[in-house]
């Protein structure tokens, strides 16, 4: 009664078609909300929206499948950097055999490893990063063969790292500062080095926990989640190095060290050797060194001395199966944690990195969380079993629900023929019960039903088993029926109701391709932003590269051994760099080439050859760009759309080779 007028002429509407109806008719009712619903479904079918809501519904899972991978909040998380180096292992043996193998040891960052797992998933639910742990790299040895005592001397970044690198310009906790204005040469100079360091450099970001406000920092309502910085020392993450031993026949898994990230934030430094403990552990134990008193430097050198004289010595008077019982296994480890980017002092390029950091962090999450499977057991009979059982029961689930939406489906005019004779003959059949009273239906059916079982209680048995015989020979006549010409076009009519899966697969390619429309507007938004604020490029956009093919082309009346492939690049700084396509620079991928505008390095004239072989509408659009190549002096040659694109082009060249630089 907020609204006394309207719940006043509701009730007496209410009240005086409760008076009014004749109840005998009743059945018409239901038969006429049905028509009234098809001829609103008609109406929308004629309007076009049935197929604009299939389409609609494969936009919105576009949208929301991008909404899955991007940031939930809105706070700024700062970026710090672990630098971790696994070096060496002693007694790396088999748990079971007592035997060597060929060790190697994966490094993880696990965000959640020190949570309880209500602390776990309140964490998963507030930072999606969080939801799994992230592979850093690989660490291997160079020599081939079994060992209890490796030297690590060979590196593996993981694919997420990579990524990482390729997504993000050389920032500071990639490579060293100056690396962003040496040559190519000096930056494969510096990556060899690095390489011998046996340095993962791995991104992570400041731990957040809820904030007691609700809104936005503006005051307004929106769907990022309310968040506030944590400290460092309260993250429940930890390094993982698990250490696994690749035997002639299997792969055993030795034991893990786990270093807390909060211990590393306070020690900022440590190394030392650590004690390979159970796999999940949550326990940190030093090693057995005798010389922790001595600089990390001379610690790591007698180290690695002593336990070359060991290795030696227990090849030359022990067999391979035999072990010590008071030698434990051990990993010798550095890591450094360094804070790069504070609360206080960001910009928008140190914002955009801690963005892409946390996106390709929510992007593995969600992959992990996807390819993992859960099986009962693990006997290949027990899984087939599973698979047998669960694949009837889905069967049947699924001829369930077709034939209830081939149901709903018959009346939204889905397949426009069958729902206007559905709509006939609902019209009769109401039309009937208009005439009809609903009373004389119910009278009849309780006079059959009456008269069926005096006949079964007063007909004698001789007359009992001949109408069983005629009903048995009915039956058999209802079943020689089925294959009649007329039921089986009477089934196919029902049968030809699309399902959903059908009307899907129906409207699929046009609404994938209104849902590609609506992932590159969004892609393209995320790329201007990360183009501006993180890469600073000069220029960027689509272009053709001229590229040798295997053989030769005809093209006109010359006959050419090259061909224009498409490409996206970008000029950052000194560097024109490019990708297959735009959507590869997207993904993180390699790209094709880069060339290092140092030294003698700019714009080059067309050749004699390249005059003869492009067309008259080709010259006025090509730009020739020479410099330091990944390994030697390189020139290539790009064609441009327009002549302001070539210009824009042309001038950003010039001014990236003329500018002061190191060489």
């Amino acid at each position: 009664w907020k609204d006394p007028k309207l719940t006043l002429s509701s009730f007496i509407i209410l009240v005086a078609t409760c008076v009014m109806f004749d109840a005998e008719y009743i059945g018409s009712l239901p038969i006429f909300c049905l028509l009234v619903l098809m001829v609103h479904l008609a109406r929308i079918r004629i309007r076009g929206d049935f197929k604009s809501k299939w389409i609609h519904k494969e936009k919105k899972a576009r949208i929301e499948a991008e909404k899955k991978m991007a940031v939930n909040y809105s706070v700024h998380r700062p970026t710090g950097r672990l630098e971790v180096q696994v070096l060496q292992g002693k007694n790396l043996r088999s748990r079971e055999l007592g035997i060597p193998g060929t060790p190697f040891a994966s490094v993880l960052w696990d965000p959640t490893r020190f949570a309880s797992e209500r602390v776990r998933k309140k964490m998963i639910q507030h930072d999606s990063t969080a939801g799994s742990a992230h592979e850093i790299g690989v660490v291997k040895s160079s020599g081939v063969g079994l060992t209890a005592n490796p030297r690590w001397d060979k590196i593996e970044e993981s694919s997420e790292l990579r990524r990482m690198r390729q997504l993000m310009p050389n920032k500071q906790f990639w490579t060293d500062k100056d690396l962003q204005t040496v040559s190519q040469q000096k930056k494969d100079k510096i990556d060899l080095q690095r390489g011998a360091s046996q340095s993962l450099d791995f991104p992570i970001l400041q731990p957040i926990k809820p904030s007691k406000k609700r809104t936005n920092s503006d005051g307004s309502s929106g769907e990022s989640i309310a968040m506030e910085l944590a400290p460092w020392e309260t993250s429940h993450g930890a390094i993982v190095v698990q250490v696994r031993s690749k035997l002639p026949v299997f792969e055993d898994v030795l034991g893990e060290v786990v270093v807390p990230l909060k211990h590393l934030v306070q020690e900022n430094e440590i190394s030392g050797w650590f004690k390979l403990l159970d796999v999940g552990t949550k326990e940190m134990i030093r090693g057995n060194n005798v010389d922790d008193q001595l600089p990390d430097n001379v610690k790591m050198e007698n180290d690695l001395n002593r336990n070359q004289v060991k290795e030696d010595q227990e090849e030359d008077s022990h067999s391979l199966g035999e072990i010590s019982k008071d030698e434990s296994a051990e990993v010798f480890l550095k890591m450094k944690f360094s804070n790069i980017t504070s609360e206080k002092q960001t910009s928008d390029s140190d914002q955009e990195t801690s963005i892409v950091i946390a996106e390709e962090m929510i992007r593995f999450a969600s992959m992990a969380s996807d390819n993992k499977i859960g099986m009962i057991g693990s006997s290949i009979n027990t899984i087939n079993t599973v698979r047998g059982i669960g694949g009837t029961i889905q069967n049947h689930l699924s001829s369930i629900i077709d034939v209830v939406e081939s149901i709903r489906n018959a009346f939204n005019f889905s397949s426009p023929f069958q729902s206007t004779l559905l709509f006939l003959f609902l019209a009769v059949l109401w039309l009937v019960l208009i005439l009809i009273p609903t009373r004389l239906f119910f009278l009849f059916g309780i006079i059959g039903q009456y008269i069926a079982t005096f006949v079964a209680a007063y007909f004698p048995k001789k007359e009992i088993e001949k109408i069983i015989t005629e009903e048995e020979r009915f039956d058999d006549e209802n079943k020689e029926a089925k294959d009649n010409p007329f039921v089986v076009k009477f089934i196919n009519f029902f049968r030809a109701i699309p399902t959903d899966e059908d009307l899907r697969r129906t409207y699929f390619w046009e609404a994938r391709r209104v849902g590609e429309r609506e992932r590159e507007k969004l892609a393209t938004k995320k790329r201007t932003l990360r183009l501006e604020k993180l890469w600073h490029t000069q220029w960027s956009g689509n272009i053709k590269l001229k590229d040798k093919i295997s053989g030769a082309k005809v093209g006109g009346t010359s006959q050419r051994s090259w061909d224009w492939e498409d490409i996206f690049a970008i000029l950052e700084g000194h560097r024109f760099i490019y990708w297959r396509d735009v959507k590869h620079f997207d993904d993180g991928e390699e790209p094709l080439g880069q060339i290092f505008f140092a030294g003698h390095s700019g714009l080059a004239g067309l050749s004699p050859l390249d005059l003869r072989e492009l067309t008259k509408d080709e010259i006025p659009l090509v730009v020739s760009i020479f410099g330091r190549g990944v390994r030697e002096q390189q020139k290539i040659s790009v064609l441009t759309l327009n002549e302001d694109e070539k210009n824009q082009l042309e001038d950003a060249v010039m001014k990236a080779a003329f500018d002061i630089k190191n060489d």
